[in-house]
């Protein structure tokens, strides 16, 4: 998908988060990504803010991978030539354009959210167990792990982001 459908106010109908672009935008992105170590060659890199380090310091890898793009708060340094955009929600920028780039996928499913202080984890095992006994298909992505149609992967964090999502 062209990256100016992943950007322009409307495409989808979802309420847009200001961004100011710098750069081309009619080019076909191939991937998304905020790990830098998961770059590939027409992605584009999520430079997200963070509590220790920031995905701006990543940014130069990224390209060195092949980004295409990066898109990151105001005062990411991206070398001149570099399709740029700049956002304070590039976490919300991001989730809403890993909907589109993926194609919505969420409005085929039955979500169901768990929050509080304790007993989320039991919660979602025991209405996964129910749900199982109806029949139906069910995935799980919680703090232990995240599981789906037999396959149990580890949960490196409790909430993944949009574009593992």
């Amino acid at each position: 998908m062209q990256l100016r459908k992943l950007l322009i106010p409307g495409y989808t109908g979802e309420n847009q988060v200001p961004t100011r672009i710098t750069g081309g935008i009619d080019f076909e992105v191939e991937s998304l990504a905020h790990d830098s170590r998961t770059v590939e060659r027409g992605a584009v890199f999520f430079a997200l803010p963070g509590r220790k380090t920031t995905g701006s310091h990543f940014v130069e890898e990224a390209l060195d991978r092949g980004a295409r793009a990066i898109v990151g708060t105001p005062d990411v340094q991206v070398p001149e030539g570099v399709t740029v955009v700049r956002s304070e929600l590039v976490r919300r920028l991001m989730a809403a354009m890993a909907c589109r780039f993926y194609g919505h996928p969420s409005g085929e499913l039955t979500l169901i959210g768990v929050t509080g202080t304790s007993g989320k984890t039991t919660t979602t095992y025991l209405f996964e167990a129910i749900a199982k006994f109806l029949g139906w298909s069910v995935g799980v992505i919680g703090t232990v792990s995240y599981r789906f149609a037999g396959r149990v992967d580890d949960a490196p964090f409790t909430t993944p982001e949009a574009v593992e999502l």
